[in-house]
């Protein structure tokens, strides 16, 4: 995975092809609010320091992003994979890989989805569901989740076998 630098060209065109993508496949309504992320700037900025961004490519574009927000004593994660990598090993080792050196930084990583059909993946990862907002999306509800280092079953000692039941 790349880390973003907003200063390389290359990485530059990687964000714009990104938020192509995104819009294109009508993930970028599923991910933000309208208002949130209106532009390929504002994405750039939403991968660029203080924040982290980090982008996986292959033969079709980016297929992977995570980007990580510090907050307190956390870092809030978000998390795209195009569509036709969603089962991959390799994405899913890219993420807990990023998941483990944020855990190096933070002991707890927060997200929020408004995707109930995804709640199941995080449980898996050891996530606790917290609270339901209702109306955070606007007219639809947010859930809040975090995951304490302690709970991420990847760090555990039979971690290379919990890989490979994955």
């Amino acid at each position: 995975m790349l880390h973003f630098n907003p200063h390389d060209p290359d990485h530059i065109l990687l964000a714009q092809n990104l938020w192509n993508t995104l819009k294109e496949s009508g993930d970028l309504e599923g991910i933000f609010m309208k208002h949130e992320i209106t532009t390929s700037y504002q994405l750039m900025h939403m991968l660029s320091p203080p924040n982290y961004g980090f982008l996986d490519i292959d033969d079709k574009g980016v297929m992977m992003s995570i980007w990580l927000t510090s907050w307190m004593n956390a870092a809030w994660m978000g998390l795209w994979i195009r569509e036709d990598k969603r089962q991959s090993k390799k994405c899913f080792t890219n993420l807990v890989n990023a998941m483990r050196e944020t855990f190096k930084l933070v002991p707890v990583i927060m997200g929020v989805t408004k995707k109930p059909e995804i709640l199941e993946i995080h449980k898996k990862l050891g996530y606790d569901i917290s609270i339901v907002v209702p109306d955070l999306y606007g007219d639809k509800p947010g859930w809040i989740v975090q995951l304490h280092r302690d709970q991420f079953r990847f760090l555990k000692e039979k971690q290379k076998e919990v890989l490979e039941e994955a």
